[in-house]
């Protein structure tokens, strides 16, 4: 929302009685209108960069328009956590995963399928983290650079196993 000059009165704002006052100001000058902006927000943007927007703002009469801030918030991913320009997530391997090697197809963000591979003879623990360098957020300001992948692992134990 903005302010902006009433039509009505020409943001004189001057007293008029009650039975005679701008009935889109009420006599104060101004007025709230609603109004739309587009904003582009740049990949890897933290939570709390305030964007200013140039003219956009609230008008009081004979003065130029100020500017709009508009202070974004980075909405929570519900697979993937965010610590700066570095992502976590959790994966589940079965017991036979973790102790005979495991392929893990992880769809990215941005729509990528990154196919991953433990290596022979590896043992995945419970808890065991993976970092994969380059495929975090963009750095905000940098965008051919990235932060970093880690993959935390859990192991799917079973209830019970054949004792033969």
């Amino acid at each position: 929302r903005m302010q902006v000059d009433c039509p009505t009165c020409k943001g004189v704002g001057r007293y008029v009685p009650p039975e005679l006052r701008c009935g889109g100001c009420g006599g104060s000058g101004l007025r709230m209108e609603e109004a739309s902006v587009q904003i582009r927000v740049p990949q890897g943007v933290p939570d709390g960069h305030r964007a200013v927007l140039r003219g956009q703002g609230h008008r009081l009469p004979g003065t130029p328009v100020g500017d709009a801030v508009v202070v974004l918030q980075v909405l929570k991913h519900s697979r993937f956590d965010r610590l700066a320009n570095d992502l976590s997530v959790e994966l589940t391997v079965s017991l036979a995963e973790a102790l005979s090697g495991c392929s893990v197809d992880l769809k990215h963000l941005d729509g990528r399928v990154l196919s991953l591979r433990s290596r022979p003879g590896k043992v995945i623990e419970p808890g065991s983290l993976w970092q994969i360098s380059g495929e975090g957020l963009p750095i905000f300001g940098q965008p051919s650079t990235r932060g970093n992948l880690f993959l935390r692992f859990a192991v799917a134990f079973p209830r019970s196993i054949d004792p033969q």
